[in-house]
């Protein structure tokens, strides 16, 4: 009995590693929609979001800091005419530097870890508009914006690269070969120092995407494109190679190319099963060496789905989320507690807008400490769990056609229990072998809860 008590608490100290997971939604008067999420210094997160007032394709930023249990401790709007909200950092400093658009400006914004403004700057480059989509602090604390630039109707484009010092004042600015019609999606820093950008050309025909590594004054070092149709973003992998992510063009497939350290192509793939309709599809390495990506699939109404790859580019699994209405997600990362930290919006839960929704799950994609009861209320406690024969879910109101699914390890669906009424359910263990599982609870097609239970020998 010790040994197996030893094993136990071994084998949940592996599995969980502190882990916890949470949902939040966080909402206005107007639409929102969480656009980019980062976990900051002290374990919390910065949630960049948008605010729709007026129009449908002009937005106000939204910026939400939160705790570690995604509790609100500030929140900052501000308005932006003609507005496009894009990304952001946190600096080795603790402020925050944002990018996007502002009339026809691109700005830069940083402000302190308690919401108030540092610094604001908008860049006239003499187009139709200016526009930044992503931003780094270097090494050397010097800020790079990359984006595009509007010229007019019959020019379009072209990819932008700012270089700025900490407090935003121009350095320099970069010019990319085989550039013509395109935008520049995202810049990351090498462990040699240089940088690399992913951007696309869209003449004569759908973006292609390009790789380009620079040095710090912008020097080509080699540049590489690819023979298919994608807007995609780029980030450096554990090996030190890139992993590059974004939808096809026309189809809104999930497409990803996988490259070493020169951006030569060690496999490309993309995945048919899912419609994902998300124009910023950026991908997160998990501590596996694997990939999540994360936007909307299409079914009767749209949920967000998160898509996990494994190293070689095959489909782990997917999960979805949400409820009778739309839901979507823009943005996902790997989380210091070896878990997943997601933003988008929901117009299933919360008020008759879209609200930020903020989510963060397990390694394995789940929700399992937050419990979320759409009806009424219900404190549900499992006993005895861990468990070796069977264990009861009671709950303190009563349940109506209340659905169970039993999920593996995995997430895979190995037993399902339909219409259980009453206040408790038992479990039998039957032939499952010991092990960690889940049990998903849904009421009427509506998430309850998922719990975990522990089987254990005798």
């Amino acid at each position: 009995m010790k040994k197996t008590s030893f094993l136990f608490f071994m084998f949940l100290a592996l599995f969980s590693h502190g882990q916890y997971t949470l949902q939040k939604q966080y909402g206005d008067t107007v639409d929102c929609s969480g656009l980019h999420v980062i976990q900051t210094n002290d374990n919390g997160f910065l949630i960049i979001a948008s605010k729709n007032p007026v129009s449908q394709f002009y937005d106000d930023l939204f910026v939400i800091k939160t705790d570690q249990m995604g509790d609100t401790l500030w929140t900052k709007t501000l308005s932006l005419e003609s507005g496009f909200v894009g990304a952001g950092i946190q600096t080795a400093d603790g402020g925050f530097v944002i990018t996007g658009k502002t009339g026809i400006y691109l700005f830069l914004m940083k402000l302190t870890e308690v919401g108030d403004i540092w610094w604001s700057v908008k860049y006239n480059f003499g187009t139709t508009y200016a526009n930044g989509i992503s931003v780094i602090e270097s090494g050397d604390h010097d800020l790079y914006v990359v984006g595009e630039n509007f010229i007019g109707e019959e020019v379009c484009c072209a990819p932008l690269v700012l270089k700025t010092d900490a407090e935003g004042n121009i350095l320099d600015s970069f010019n990319l070969p085989y550039a013509e019609n395109g935008r520049a999606y995202d810049i990351v820093e090498t462990p040699d120092s240089n940088f690399v950008i992913s951007y696309s050309s869209i003449y004569m025909g759908p973006p292609d995407p390009q790789l380009i590594k620079v040095d710090k004054n912008g020097n080509t070092l080699w540049h590489k494109a690819y023979d298919s149709y994608c807007e995609c973003h780029v980030n450096l992998t554990h090996d030190n190679g890139f992993i590059i992510s974004g939808h096809q063009v026309n189809t809104y497939k999930p497409y990803l190319i996988k490259t070493d350290s020169a951006g030569n192509i060690i496999w490309n793939k993309s995945y048919s099963d899912y419609h994902v309709f998300n124009y910023d599809l950026k991908v997160t390495q998990a501590t596996d060496n694997g990939y999540l990506m994360v936007g909307g699939m299409m079914d009767s109404v749209s949920d967000l789905i998160i898509l996990k790859i494994n190293s070689l580019g095959d489909s782990v699994w997917g999960r979805t989320y949400g409820g009778t209405d739309e839901d979507f997600g823009n943005s996902i990362i790997t989380t210091n507690d070896n878990g997943f930290a997601i933003v988008g919006y929901t117009r299933s839960f919360g008020s008759d807008h879209r609200e930020v929704w903020f989510l963060k799950t397990d390694s394995l994609g789940l929700i399992t400490s937050t419990r979320k009861y759409p009806i009424t209320e219900k404190h549900i406690n499992i006993y005895p769990n861990p468990f070796s024969n069977s264990t009861t879910l009671k709950a303190n109101t009563e349940f109506k056609n209340l659905n169970v699914s039993v999920l593996n390890a995995l997430g895979q669906k190995i037993k399902q229990f339909d219409n259980i009424n009453g206040t408790s359910f038992t479990l039998y263990r039957n032939d499952l072998p010991k092990g960690i599982y889940f049990l998903q609870l849904a009421q009427k097609d509506d998430f309850v809860a998922i719990e975990k239970v522990i089987i254990i020998d005798n």
